[in-house]
């Protein structure tokens, strides 16, 4: 409201307001201004504002460390681990451990187990020596002068290393076994053994094993001449 007895004012001059009873004190008549400048957070949807919480509700859950029943919970032991049974057989003995080498040493190519000679190392030797020879005059038909004087030359190669000891046990009973085989006519099985010979001790038996193979070849040939004469005969 304006003063009364202002009325010489011109069109652009700011009113002069009337105060009242209210507005006595400087500080009541002061204007209350707005604040504008005050920054409101804008409220966004599906964020409600964290409410107080209930007195009669139940109190929140702690958040410290689990109490002491929790902890005391007994773990479910582990089922303890049976030993297994040691095998049947199995020994660390060292001789036991020999004699199981001995035996497989004397195992022949087929797989059935040989028994070792009973003759003594001189006798093993003689015999077997004297089967080959008896084999070189049965294929001496059959072979060529001067392949007959190679194998005479390694066998004796195989006489003198086996006089030195430088044959092993395994060797001496294989070569036993396949002079044998040759003279009753098992060529497979005299060239199977001949066969394991060289895979097995070629660093022991390469010097004269030429002359065996030379000698399996000839019995071969000497067994496989007559069925092809008789087929010629009929």
């Amino acid at each position: 409201a304006l003063r009364p007895g202002n009325d010489d004012k011109a069109w652009n001059d700011p009113p002069v307001f009337a105060y009242t009873e209210v507005q006595g004190t400087p500080a009541a008549a002061a204007p209350k201004r707005n604040l504008l400048n005050k920054r409101v957070p804008y409220p966004q949807d599906g964020i409600k504002p964290p409410s107080a919480p209930s007195v009669t509700g139940s109190a929140p859950p702690p958040t410290g460390p689990p109490t002491p029943s929790v902890l005391a919970t007994p773990s479910v032991p582990a089922t303890p681990s049976v030993p297994s049974p040691l095998k049947a057989g199995h020994s660390d003995d060292p001789t036991e451990a020999s004699n199981k080498d001995d035996q497989k040493e004397a195992v022949g190519v087929s797989g059935t187990v040989k028994a070792s000679p009973a003759c003594s190392p001189e006798s093993l030797k003689e015999e077997t020596l004297s089967n080959l020879d008896k084999a070189v005059t049965q294929c001496a038909p059959n072979m060529e002068k001067r392949k007959q004087d190679d194998v005479r030359k390694r066998l004796d190669v195989l006489r003198s290393v086996w006089e030195q000891g430088k044959l092993s046990l395994p060797v001496q009973q294989r070569m036993h076994e396949l002079a044998l085989e040759l003279l009753n006519g098992n060529h497979e099985k005299a060239n199977a053994l001949h066969i394991s010979l060289m895979v097995d001790y070629v660093s022991e038996v390469s010097q004269w094993m030429l002359g065996i193979k030379h000698l399996i070849l000839a019995a071969q040939a000497a067994q496989e001449k007559p069925a092809s004469d008789t087929q010629e005969s009929t």
